[in-house]
């Protein structure tokens, strides 16, 4: 079941947007986080929103300042499979900031491994495939308090089972 806790506010919605790779060996060069701007760039043209991206692979401020300091309604976390568990650090750490924060994660990853990362008690919503159109079906839902098992693209966790 999508955490009961969770809700946002009725006035502008803040979106935190986080690239959760590191750069290492395997990731030896930081990059635009391409699939996040395009996220942020149809929540700012559709939305009523206010989106902040952070990418922990190259910026000094920690996830846990930034969520200080920009105090997000929602937070979506994108990430690769080799980055699996800073995927679930990152929920973590949001999660323990504030227990009504939605977080949804997306990218390959929770693609692909859906049901697996919907275990994680931390993580609410996937969003499977490409995330313009269904991210911005999913904000309007969460600020409206529709259902959302009408949105195409989501699995969801429902009686403790990944759907």
């Amino acid at each position: 079941m999508v955490n009961k806790n969770v809700s946002i506010k009725s006035s502008k919605t803040k979106i935190l947007l986080v690239q959760s790779s590191k750069v290492n060996a395997i990731n030896p060069e930081a990059s635009q986080p391409l699939g996040l701007m395009y996220l942020a760039s149809a929540l700012r043209k559709w939305a009523n929103v206010a989106v902040n991206i952070i990418d922990l692979r190259v910026e000094d401020e920690t996830l846990r300042e930034r969520l200080e300091r920009f105090r997000p309604d929602i937070v979506g976390i994108s990430g690769f499979t080799q980055n699996a568990k800073i995927i679930q650090n990152s929920a973590e750490t949001v999660r323990s900031f504030k227990n009504s924060t939605p977080v949804i994660i997306g990218g390959p990853h929770a693609t692909a491994y859906w049901d697996d990362m919907l275990l994680d008690k931390n993580i609410d919503i996937i969003v499977r495939g490409e995330g313009e159109i269904t991210i911005l079906e999913l904000v309007n839902a969460l600020g409206s308090g529709s259902e959302l098992t009408q949105i195409k693209g989501l699995a969801l966790r429902k009686n403790s089972s990944a759907y």
